[in-house]
């Protein structure tokens, strides 16, 4: 569902910070017959990182800043029919709590979308544009990450992510596709020049403070970053176990759903979602839509109200589900979730956490109940004037995934066992809090704390 604010909304994909995936605008590729010279050394930099040879150079428009601002926004708001869908949407979302109060879902989007983006690549028209002509070392960077989606596109072709068949596939696809242009352009930062590297981090940290993520509802911000967030340690996984080849694989055959991103020992186990019977209306009751939630947004929802490890830990035993949105008479937007486990024990722990989740909630907006294979939600919006209690750390949320994907890397890399690396994995997980994940995350405090945790599970686990 957390996908589906792209389709209502109708926003662009783009990436966090300083960097993009791509959107579509014109059509027909052009392709030069030579590389722009200002790119030449990167284009070399690329191809020895991920061992492929770009087949042909592209096209590299530089553009001013307000050119390059519009080919990212409508140039119109929404329609009619389309601020209908945001409105269920954002209903839909309060009812899910994950968000609160009268949300501009619409306009958020479109602040995230364009804030601090410095370039990006288009798999239709094969070119990559860019604000601006001043090659910084910020631009250099950002020119290093969309260049290896070039490569991504000659090799495996990028537009196969408009033929995935549901959210949770297309958001695996993405977080696997900029994972990997994140490492080479975490890779192409590392060799740059002291002076370079520092006038990078500066530039990046003030594009990162105009991206409008302080602006946005977190839980926004949270599937806006999560493949550049979740990404690249998954991506990092793979090249520990396989090289780049391991890299390519899950390019061509993405995990089967975003749950290979919250628990990657699902990925190396090939399991695919499980069909859930999805909920009918009942009298009185107007269907709206009908789309899976996806294990993010399970794992988001509960996030909101209970501790993020106990959140995660629960969602590792997400095998499918299903929703769907419907109005009731008096107008007010429900959501009917089913979701099931691995394990009839997986199931009925969904269960605990949910009636916790519904008791810490606004009163009489949601309930649960047991059903088959199914622990079923059902929730309504409690208004625009209902208040959440406690701080939306969505985007914490998302880090604590990452944090427990680069201490199963560095376990790869070590030459440990899967067995022993998914458990001190989850034994650092227990330790850790959303608030570690926050503004003291680089304190000595925080590092200490996870060093120690790494420490401790380390011996346990061996």
């Amino acid at each position: 569902m957390l996908v589906a604010v792209a389709a209502a909304i109708v926003f662009v994909v783009a990436g966090a910070a300083v960097v993009a995936l791509f959107v579509t605008r014109d059509t027909g590729p052009h392709y030069p017959k030579q590389w722009d010279s200002r790119v030449t050394d990167i284009v070399s930099f690329n191809e020895a990182t991920r061992g492929l040879k770009y087949k042909h150079p592209v096209e590299i428009e530089f553009m001013t800043d307000d050119a390059f601002t519009k080919t990212l926004s409508r140039a119109n708001g929404p329609t009619a029919a389309e601020k209908q869908q945001i409105d269920q949407l954002s209903a839909g979302y309060r009812a899910l709590g994950l968000i609160s109060g009268d949300v501009d879902l619409y306009q958020q989007s479109q602040d995230l979308q364009s804030g601090g983006t410095l370039a990006y690549y288009d798999p239709k028209t094969k070119k990559i544009r860019v604000r601006g002509t001043d090659m910084t070392p910020a631009l250099r960077v950002t020119l290093a990450h969309e260049m290896t989606h070039v490569l991504q596109d000659q090799y495996f072709d990028l537009n196969r992510l408009e033929k995935t068949k549901d959210d949770g596939e297309r958001s695996a696809f993405r977080a696997v596709v900029e994972g990997d242009a994140v490492g080479v352009e975490n890779a192409y930062v590392e060799q740059l020049p002291v002076a370079d590297k520092a006038s990078y981090q500066s530039e990046s940290k003030q594009s990162s403070g105009t991206a409008g993520y302080d602006k946005s509802s977190q839980v926004l911000v949270a599937n806006f970053t999560a493949p550049y967030i979740i990404g690249p340690p998954f991506v990092a996984t793979l090249k520990a176990k396989g090289g780049n080849p391991a890299i390519d694989e899950a390019i061509k055959h993405p995990p089967a759903s975003e749950a290979a991103l919250l628990d990657i020992f699902t990925y190396f186990a090939d399991q695919v979602p499980v069909s859930v019977e999805v909920p009918v209306v009942g009298d009185a009751e107007k269907k709206l839509d009908a789309s899976p939630l996806g294990a993010t947004t399970w794992y988001l929802m509960l996030a909101r109200r209970l501790p993020g490890n106990v959140a995660a830990k629960a969602v590792d035993g997400w095998a499918g589900d299903s929703a769907l949105t419907y109005s009731k008479s008096d107008g007010s937007v429900c959501v009917r979730a089913r979701y099931d486990g691995k394990t009839s024990a997986d199931t009925e722990a969904m269960k605990v956490m949910l009636d916790q989740w519904v008791a810490q909630g606004p009163a009489d907006s949601a309930s649960t109940s047991t059903s088959r294979s199914y622990v079923e939600l059902n929730a309504c919006d409690p208004g625009k004037d209902a208040q959440l209690s406690g701080t939306d750390q969505s985007v914490a949320a998302i880090e604590l995934l990452a944090v427990r994907l680069q201490v199963v890397e560095a376990g790869f890399e070590q030459g440990a066992t899967a067995t022993v690396v998914d458990c001190i994995s989850n034994k650092v997980l227990d330790q850790l809090t959303l608030a570690d994940l926050g503004n003291d995350a680089e304190s000595t405090a925080i590092h200490q704390k996870f060093l120690d945790s790494m420490s401790a599970a380390v011996v346990a686990c061996h």
